[in-house]
């Protein structure tokens, strides 16, 4: 595996780790002062916040081993539905067109230069007084 996809992996399994903390930490925070005020022990408030804990942790897994199959994946496995279709191959007897014997570009036509400055219209604002009639 090239250097650069280990370090994207390295990546995501920080922020994945990061997401696990701060959800535990959120979630643990949360239930106690939930649960806290009813007389519950820190056994209560761990049981009831493990559902999370635990679903949180799987997702992250799943997420990694998706990711890292993702990046070490061959181009030749993709699903031909996704991949670019393949350019057709051209025949090894074609030859490139010859080039034109007169490379220069056709002189632009009179007409297509800009008009002269006394032909152009002149502007002239609209007056203040608003709609006149």
């Amino acid at each position: 595996m090239s250097e650069d996809k280990v370090k994207r992996l390295n990546l995501m399994r920080f922020w994945l780790f990061g997401t696990f903390v701060i959800v535990w930490a959120a979630t643990f925070a949360f239930t106690f002062l939930w649960i806290d005020p009813v007389g519950a022990s820190i056994t209560d408030v761990v049981v009831t916040a493990l559902p999370v804990w635990v679903i949180t942790a799987v997702l992250a897994v799943v997420w990694y081993v998706g990711y890292k199959w993702w990046l070490t994946r061959d181009e030749g496995q993709m699903v031909p539905a996704m991949a670019e279709p393949a350019a057709p191959a051209a025949p090894e007897s074609a030859t490139p067109p010859a080039a034109p014997e007169s490379a220069t570009p056709p002189a632009a036509p009179e007409s297509a230069s800009p008009p002269a400055p006394s032909e152009t219209p002149s502007y002239s604002p609209p007056s203040e007084g608003g709609n006149e009639s």
